[in-house]
């Protein structure tokens, strides 16, 4: 009875203390009101109130104010710890960008490099015989369009072209056309602090060329700073406007297609380039002296004429006969003509046919690459002081731009028109066979002196002339055999054309009929320039 009494008190109180303030149950009502348990009743309205002033006495404690933390105290603990919080936050947000953006440029670039190695994996390298002298060992290396290396030709391999496949050459796109798929030889790479510009020799359509000095980049041993020998002349091409993207990006293609061409002795030099570093784009070349149609021009007259005829040459071309006996060379008679000691820039024939095979031979050369140029012009022949032909300013700049080839009508101002072939003046078809018309054209300014093609015409009526098969007028110091093969470059098609090593074969023969011994010293002294152009690589 005891301990069911127990349990039933500790229930009751368990039950009053969930009650609310001033809330009891129905049941404990009646039980009261009946006088039940008086004791028991007494005992558990006092527990009641021990247990009603303890519960608020403890809500007054945890109410008090003084137990309450300030609001003006939390915000300057939420200021302090912002102050470093915030700071903190930035550096993390600009240390992350930054990893994230290199990671990017680090995966752009691989995916560059990836994509030039699959391109370029389509091209195989320009075939080059492996018979090569030791003499010229230690500078016969180049890059192939697809940025791999190969060994440079020798100088006789250069010369002759005999190491070329032909058939192999034409089924290989031009060098131009597969830009996007060669690389730039970082070797070519120049310092800026070696280069010194000077002052501005000429401006083009794209761009412009001032003479330079190129200091090299290692000097000898036995060289002090004001040594000559430790410096050269340069030809320093830019863009015509610096900031203009589409000039920048054009003499780059440029400068990627020369580093990807051997050197040859009838193809101007590229001796180096600065493309990096923020300073501007510069292409550096070998510095000539002269280009062809300004030494036709200054040194033309008076000239000194090999060719011997019996009868006044006729106005119409058409009228000679190949065979003709009355139209010969000097020395074919024994009378060779004698130059002046005192005029070394002196014009003869035997000059013009040694420019004109020279060029031939450049253009064979660059053919075989294959490389068109589309600007064949006697003002992109550059001549040495020794009166050597380097065919320069490729045509690949024109390429991208339709206005530099558009018609003029004015006769003063002569356009590329005046050197395009039919092909290309119609449909913009450019070819090797363009290129052999261009080299007509060539021809016919070496032997008009500088003259002006289809002087009498419009640039309208050239068009429109050369449709209907009209061509230029013979010059008097042509020989007729000589000009019967100039037309054959302009055959109305391209196929029935000869090509560039048929054009070296025909001015080889007429050189050395007029002056045999020219010719052999000429050989010669090409073999000895490809030393010299070699050696411009130590300025490097």
């Amino acid at each position: 009875m005891g301990n069911f009494s127990t349990i039933f008190i500790l229930f009751f109180l368990i039950f009053a203390t969930k009650a609310t303030d001033g809330e009891i149950s129905d049941e404990l009502d009646d039980l009261m009101q009946n006088k039940l348990y008086n004791p028991l009743r007494e005992s558990i309205i006092q527990e009641r109130k021990d247990f009603q002033k303890y519960k608020e006495n403890d809500v007054e404690t945890t109410e008090t104010p003084e137990h309450k933390d300030p609001f003006w105290i939390t915000l300057i603990i939420a200021g302090i710890v912002s102050l470093f919080l915030v700071p903190l936050s930035i550096i993390a947000v600009v240390i992350f960008c930054g990893k994230r953006l290199r990671m990017k440029l680090q995966t752009i670039q691989q995916g560059k490099e990836e994509s030039e190695k699959t391109k370029s994996s389509t091209y195989s390298p320009l075939p080059i015989s492996s018979a090569r002298s030791q003499s010229n060992q230690h500078d016969r290396s180049t890059v192939d369009s697809g940025g791999s290396r190969l060994e440079r030709p020798s100088v006789v391999d250069v010369i002759e072209l005999g190491n070329f496949d032909p058939q192999e050459a034409a089924n290989r796109k031009p060098l131009d056309q597969r830009i996007d798929e060669i690389t730039y030889d970082p070797k070519f790479e120049l310092d800026m602090v070696n280069l010194q510009l000077g002052t501005i020799l000429g401006k083009g359509h794209f761009g412009k060329v001032c003479i330079g000095w190129l200091h090299r980049a290692k000097r000898l041993a036995f060289e002090d700073s004001f040594s000559q020998e430790s410096k050269i002349p340069v030809a320093v091409k830019m863009p015509l406007d610096p900031y203009d993207e589409d000039q920048v990006d054009m003499l780059y293609a440029e400068v990627k297609v020369m580093t990807n061409i051997p050197l040859n002795p009838n193809v101007l030099t590229l001796i180096g380039a600065v493309t990096r570093g923020g300073r501007g784009m510069y292409m550096v070349l070998e510095k000539c002296e002269f280009n062809l149609l300004d030494l036709l021009h200054k040194h033309g007259e008076p000239f000194y004429d090999e060719l011997v005829t019996t009868e006044p040459p006729p106005t119409d071309a058409e009228s000679y006969v190949a065979n003709d006996p009355d139209h010969f060379y000097a020395a074919e008679k024994g009378n060779p003509i004698e130059m002046p000691t005192n005029r070394p820039n002196a014009i003869s024939t035997t000059k013009l046919l040694s420019f004109g095979y020279q060029v031939a031979k450049g253009m064979e050369f660059l053919s075989n690459i294959p490389c068109l140029h589309r600007d064949l012009a006697a003002r992109n022949v550059m001549i040495t002081g020794d009166h050597l032909a380097r065919v320069s300013d490729f045509g690949l700049a024109r390429k991208n731009d339709k206005d530099y080839y558009r018609v003029k009508k004015s006769v003063e101002v002569p356009r590329p028109i005046r050197w395009m072939s039919r092909e290309a003046i119609n449909d913009a078809y450019f070819s090797r066979a363009s290129d052999v018309w261009s080299y007509g054209i060539v021809l016919y300014e070496m032997f008009s002196i500088g003259g002006l093609p289809y002087p009498a015409w419009s640039d309208d009526e050239v068009a429109m002339n050369i449709q209907r098969g009209q061509r230029n007028t013979r010059p008097m110091r042509c020989h007729k055999e000589l000009w019967m093969f100039i037309l054959e470059c302009w055959r109305h098609k391209p196929e029935e054309r000869p090509d560039f090593e048929k054009c070296s074969e025909v001015l080889e023969d007429h050189l050395k009929r007029a002056n045999p011994t020219f010719l052999s010293s000429l050989k010669s002294t090409l073999v000895r320039e490809m030393t010299k152009i070699q050696a411009l690589a130590q300025y490097r």
